[in-house]
């Protein structure tokens, strides 16, 4: 009898150990998978006031305007605008106003970017025909040298602000400030003349910014849905046009909603939102680079053609 209790005690542990949902890093630790975000509850927390335009023709994408004056650093000279759109446009998620495009416009109402109201940059948001604008603004600047016993550091920190503003409504969407850090090292003789590591301000400085927005990026775009459409239904697999080239691969979850009428403001007529019915989502089976294949396993309703695919990812 102690040896049946002996086994059955070595089960659960090992039942214990094999139930959760662990994963072993590179450097042997073990962590736990996050969770996976409920579907429905990521489908209902986005803005599908894009939506509006389908009924002219156009694909569902948003419109961004980056704007960012450049700074002076000391001996360096950084775009916040470019350092900003260059990461943004890595997403592949959202359609950009061409800077030089941008600077046109400036430059013809002949706004001054330092100290622009919102009122000013919504203005430059609607002459570029963008959804949403982007403002970038340094926050603060330092640099020191640490000694780091062999060799000395020199260390740049930069924070920026970043705001999100609504051009439709000429609300602020989103507020995030995020500080970044870079260095290089710099290794000298015993009487302190420079043996190697030549500082070049403007890159130190570009870097410290670019990990600062590294940090904003992500949730700010996460605001965004990627959207497509259903090209092909069946009763066990569907077809939509977000495949590899829109960041979809096998495994992913995407979702499937039908557009709604079009909500407004009762006061403003502003757009607000679409209404929409949520039909379930389905796990990515195969990805090629415009299209992929999902599995109908969690659907609620029946999908059709031109119905809304919502990219949810892993």
């Amino acid at each position: 009898m102690k040896q049946l209790y002996g086994i059955l005690g070595v089960l659960m542990i090992l039942a214990a150990f094999f139930g959760c949902a662990t994963t072993e890093s590179s450097g042997g630790q073990t962590s736990v998978e996050a969770p996976k975000v409920d579907v429905k509850t990521r489908v209902d927390s986005y803005d599908y006031k894009v939506l509006a335009k389908v009924d002219e023709g156009k694909l569902p994408k948003y419109v961004l305007a980056v704007v960012g004056e450049a700074a002076v650093l000391d001996e360096a000279k950084i775009d916040l605008g470019e350092v900003l759109q260059n990461e943004i446009n890595k997403s592949g998620k959202v359609t950009l106003v061409d800077r030089n495009n941008l600077a046109a416009i400036i430059e013809e109402q002949k706004f001054a970017l330092s100290g622009m109201s919102d009122e000013g940059s919504v203005r430059i948001g609607e002459l570029a025909g963008a959804d949403y604008l982007i403002i970038t603004q340094l926050v603060s600047s330092s640099r020191q040298k640490v000694d780091k016993v062999v060799y000395d550091a020199m260390e740049a920190e930069v924070t920026l602000q970043v705001k999100l503003l609504d051009v439709s409504t000429g609300e602020v969407f989103a507020s995030e400030t995020a500080a970044g850090k870079a260095s290089t090292k710099l290794v000298t003789d015993s009487a302190g003349n420079l043996v190697t590591g030549a500082v070049d301000f403007s890159s130190l400085y570009a870097q410290a910014a670019l990990d600062a927005v590294a940090g904003i990026i992500p949730p700010f775009l996460g605001k965004f849905p990627l959207l497509g459409f259903v090209l092909k239904a069946g009763d066990l697999t569907l077809e939509c046009d977000l495949g590899t080239g829109a960041g979809a691969s096998v495994g992913d979850r995407i979702a499937f909603i039908r557009k709604g009428s079009p909500v407004y403001h009762p006061v403003t007529k502003n757009l607000l939102s679409y209404d929409y019915t949520y039909l379930g989502y389905g796990t990515v089976t195969e990805a090629k680079s415009a299209s992929s294949s999902v599995a109908t396993t969690n659907l609620l309703d029946t999908v059709k053609p031109a119905d809304i695919a919502v990219y949810i990812g892993p």
